[in-house]
């Protein structure tokens, strides 16, 4: 179907591309033919059709760069993101313990079985547990408000379950209160938040000791953590909540299943084998899935920006090309058609310097035109493509500042080459040719 699609699509652009010159060929113009013009040629008129494909052309190239270099600085701004935590020195794998018909109590021993397990094997420096890794695309969110103060509510905070020693492991700054520890599921309920959960709901205060109401219940902040990127790297930062994993399991189960997280200081690869057989000591039957190390999967966040980069460099850099190789030709052709006119302004005293001038001058015309068109509709476009940017505005001045440079330079680059044939004209030579 590829081939047949491609096919027909060669055809009928042929044909399409085919009927305008055979069409003026058809009806041409007497007086024009008689003196041996070509039937698309209209003397005095500057607004030709090879004119008008070309300024469309390079107009969409200046789009098509804009988005190249937008995404390319992206994809550069993206590297330099702070994301909050440390992926180095982890290897992390997911479990669902649900599926295999465990209740909420045999759950959380099952997963703290496992994380004892994991730190006596050597080389471990720690191994805690969380139901979902940051930077996972999507994560549980609810609406908190403070204790006793109805006016002060925050719409949507991300909500993570966490084991103790989950911050330390990651290397998230604790920067007040303490981490999780010695929590029960029958016991008060207690809770991490980050920096933007205590910013957005106190303010100023220190939120330790403050009891929040969420759709699971009220919690005391024990404790207030550094900002982490949650879902994806180009988000502004979210409120998170971190509660217990001890305490939440029974009343909300993760549907998603359950991630352990093993720190390190080796290659944390080559611990897999171990810890699979820790899980399978436990039970046999359990299924083991998501493996893999943490910088591994953060760089699944990068998948996005890598990707658009990449084709709106391709389809940027193929565009520019193609609006060059055709400004080159349209030059090229005009002067192989002005050939004795060159000649005849030679003969009479032009320069070869002034005669360069002339055809630069055109091409140049053309390409301020396809800036002049394509550049406000790249601003605008910009604006759509805000999302899918990292670490870079969509009305990024140095990108809407160098793209019109370059495809000015490119067009210049493009028009020399006949501009400076144009100007080695031999009048003799051309006085003699028809």
């Amino acid at each position: 179907r590829v081939l047949v699609y491609c096919f027909v699509l060669s055809i009928v652009s042929g044909v399409l591309l085919g009927f305008g010159p055979a069409w003026a060929a058809a009806r041409p113009r007497v007086a024009n033919a008689l003196k041996g013009e070509e039937a698309l040629a209209r003397p005095g008129r500057k607004l030709t059709l090879r004119n008008l494909l070309i300024v469309a052309q390079m107009a969409m190239s200046v789009v098509l760069l804009s988005a190249t270099v937008l995404f390319l600085r992206s994809l550069q701004g993206a590297a330099g993101i702070d994301i909050g935590f440390s992926p180095r020195g982890m290897l992390i794998f997911s479990v669902d313990p649900r599926l295999h018909g465990y209740t909420a109590e045999r759950t959380v021993n099952f997963l703290n079985q496992l994380r004892e397990r994991i730190r006596e094997r050597p080389g471990v420096t720690n191994a805690v547990c969380t139901d979902v890794a940051p930077l996972s695309g999507g994560n549980r969110s609810d609406g908190f408000s403070a204790a006793g103060e109805p006016g002060k509510k925050l719409p949507s905070a991300e909500l993570y379950m966490v084991s103790p020693g989950y911050f330390d492991a990651l290397g998230i700054p604790l920067l007040a209160g303490r981490d999780f520890g010695g929590e029960t599921a029958s016991g008060p309920k207690t809770a991490v938040v980050n920096e933007a959960f205590a910013e957005r709901l106190f303010g100023g205060a220190s939120p330790i000791g403050e009891h929040v109401n969420g759709p699971m219940g009220n919690y005391e902040i024990v404790g207030v953590a550094g900002n982490v990127k949650s879902r994806t790297l180009g988000e502004e930062t979210r409120p998170i909540l971190y509660r217990s994993l001890a305490q939440s399991v029974e009343r909300d189960p993760s549907l998603m299943g359950y991630t352990m997280i093993v720190k390190t200081a080796g290659d944390p690869a080559a611990l897999s084998e171990a810890v699979r057989k820790q899980v399978y000591a436990l039970d046999p039957a359990m299924a083991i899935y998501n493996a893999g190390t943490m910088q591994e999967h953060v760089r699944t966040a990068y998948v996005l920006p890598d990707l658009a980069a990449a084709l709106f460099g391709v389809f940027g850099s193929i565009g520019v090309t193609l609006a060059a190789i055709g400004l080159y030709g349209v030059m090229s052709y005009s002067v192989s058609r002005r050939t004795r006119e060159i000649g005849i302004r030679i003969a009479l005293g032009a320069r070869p310097g002034a005669v360069e001038k002339l055809f630069l001058r055109q091409g140049l015309v053309l390409a301020f035109i396809a800036v002049a068109l394509g550049w406000p509709v790249s601003w605008m476009l910009a604006r759509i493509a805000a999302s899918l940017l990292y670490g870079v505005q969509p009305h990024d001045a140095v990108t809407f500042t160098c793209v019109p440079l370059l495809l000015v330079a490119i067009a210049l680059a493009a028009c020399w080459v006949p501009a400076r044939r144009a100007a080695l004209v031999d009048p003799m030579q051309t006085l003699r040719t028809e």
